[in-house]
């Protein structure tokens, strides 16, 4: 919904600022279906009993992407603070 609202008030000419902002957040899907998913599927099909240190490292590595994602949502977060603040 955020996204959806990000955009339609880019679209109304509100400014430079908040259109980089909207992609930010709308960055989050391609990211979230592209990057993460691909790690979320190997990781869902391994049975607890097979997991191992190889599985530690997918986990991880799960962490640090879901990092990336989380640093694209305070960067729009920013973007958005600093334009009312300007």
């Amino acid at each position: 919904m955020q996204d959806l609202l990000a955009l339609a008030r880019v679209l109304a000419d509100a400014g430079d600022t908040l259109a980089v902002g909207a992609l930010l957040i709308i960055a989050n899907w391609p990211y979230t279906l592209l990057v993460i998913k691909p790690t979320n599927d190997r990781l869902h099909a391994i049975k607890p009993e097979q997991a191992n240190a190889e599985t530690r490292q997918a986990i991880i590595s799960w962490g640090h992407l879901h990092g990336g994602r989380s640093a694209l949502g305070v960067a729009a977060t920013l973007v958005f603070r600093w334009t009312l603040i300007a």
